[in-house]
């Protein structure tokens, strides 16, 4: 069985590392991180700035190891790029086999003194604190942390690993107002207001925050639109096949294929989906090519396309059945004589099968004509031949 390799990578400008870490992915060598990789990889604004901004900014792979063995490599490398500077403080002390209480070894802070700066790290991690803001932009409380809000107004606060999951995490760290919104009121983490607003502010303008992303977005897809227009589109082309399998043509597109055949583009794609069969069109979609944007065909008149393959139907087929009472003869509270129907019943008791279904309703004197006692009895569904 081969081995599963994992490749040890940093991302630096210059000679400036600022972060080492680990992938079983082919590293992208010399080559900027876009931004959604920036997004699903780094989650701390200030770190995830240096990589979409900077112009310098590099992946570069470090070493290939087992992948079992990528965690002590990792510390290697954190330890050799950065020494006693690197935010994992306990870096060379876990590369010296001290993991924690789960190795039989004591806490990484046993028997050590917290400075200042340690002791606020950890309060600060322990206790961020989250702005609460109504639906017309009115502040209404601050929580001491995301895990008290997690747990009181969204209740899906749960520990796996050790790390705390809720959906409001994602919440807080949303780029938009309207994803923001949960509960009927706006979520902020408070160190992000005091950082665009300087203080607390009592009241959001909503309106205006809203006009500004909808500004935002607008220039965004101005610019994509631009890029897409000179780079072109990427679309399938269709290839239209004889009976015996060779080439008759190929068309640049569905739209393009459309307009030769004279029918509408959804027919198109039925046929190269297989979904519509018709043997004069054996179509299926080719490669796919950088096509100018928004091609335009002349107007024409569509034809549909019927299908060439007999439809056998999977109806059952349909049987005219009605539904008939047997007739039970009483004589005091004991059934003498069983009929299967009422009509089989009138001719052998030489009655009429009005008379019958009568006696049956209790709808005519039984010592008249001395009228045998009659019942409907089970109820049955025959098939009538017509």
């Amino acid at each position: 069985m081969q081995k599963k390799e994992a490749v040890i990578y940093g991302v630096r400008t210059g000679d400036t590392y600022h972060y080492v870490g680990k992938t079983i992915e082919k590293v992208k060598a010399n080559g900027r991180l876009n931004n959604s990789d920036a997004k699903r990889q780094y989650h701390k604004k200030s770190i995830r700035k240096v990589f979409v901004e900077n112009q310098n900014a590099e992946v570069v792979p470090i070493k290939t190891v087992d992948n079992q063995d990528w965690y002590d490599e990792k510390l290697v490398e954190v330890v050799a790029k950065y020494g006693e500077s690197h935010p994992l403080l306990n870096a060379q002390w876990m590369l010296d086999g001290k993991r924690g209480f789960w190795e039989g070894t004591q806490g990484y802070w046993q028997g050590k003194e917290r400075d200042a700066h340690t002791l606020q790290r950890l309060s600060e991690s322990k206790f961020k604190r989250v702005v609460q803001y109504d639906k017309e932009g009115s502040l209404v409380k601050v929580w001491k942390s995301g895990k008290e809000v997690a747990e009181k107004v969204f209740g899906d606060y749960r520990v796996v690993n050790g790390a705390g999951e809720t959906s409001f995490y994602d919440v807080l760290n949303s780029r938009t107002m309207k994803t923001r919104l949960r509960y009927n009121s706006y979520w902020f983490w408070e160190k992000h207001l005091l950082e665009y607003f300087g203080t607390i502010p009592t009241r959001l303008n909503l309106g205006l925050i809203y006009a500004e992303e909808q500004k935002v977005r607008s220039e965004c897809m101005k610019k994509i639109r631009a890029l897409r227009k000179n780079l072109g589109q990427r679309r399938y082309t269709v290839i239209h096949y004889n009976k015996d399998g060779s080439i008759k043509t190929t068309y640049d597109n569905t739209s393009h294929a459309a307009y030769m055949i004279r029918t509408s583009i959804k027919t198109i794609m039925r046929l190269c989906n297989g979904i519509l069969i018709n043997d004069n069109y054996i179509l299926r979609y080719g490669e796919k090519t950088t096509q100018p944007m928004n091609l335009v065909y002349p107007r024409y008149k569509a034809r549909g396309l019927k299908s060439t393959v007999v439809r056998v139907s999977k109806a059952k087929p349909y049987l005219h059945t009605r539904t008939r009472y047997g007739v039970n003869q009483y004589e005091g509270n004991v059934i003498i004589q069983t009929y299967e129907s009422i009509e089989d019943c009138a001719d052998k008791l030489k009655l009429k099968p009005s008379t019958v279904r009568r006696l049956c309703r209790n709808e005519m004197r039984l010592d008249y004509n001395n009228y045998p006692v009659l019942r409907l009895g089970e109820k049955r569904t025959v098939v009538v031949e017509k």
